[in-house]
């Protein structure tokens, strides 16, 4: 079987192969679509975790410099 005999016989199903990857290609652009939503909520859930973090570690900070002027206060008490 050559070349040829090849060619001719994907012509007679040429059709049913664009057919066949338009369904691949259009399930293949739905999992993208489906994909880039769910990177978009995760991107969204990851900036206000960060958020958070930032937010809870300032209030540590504060809390970290009012307990140093307390143990300061404590030892001058002493």
């Amino acid at each position: 079987m050559g070349k040829k005999d090849i060619k001719e016989i994907l012509e007679d199903y040429k059709n049913e192969i664009i057919m066949h990857f338009d369904v691949i290609a259009e399930n293949l652009k739905e999992s993208i679509s489906i994909l880039s939503e769910q990177v978009g909520i995760n991107t969204e859930k990851i900036n206000f975790n960060t958020r958070q973090i930032v937010s809870k570690t300032e209030t540590l900070e504060i809390i970290k410099m009012d307990l140093n002027f307390i143990k300061n206060e404590l030892k001058q008490k002493i």
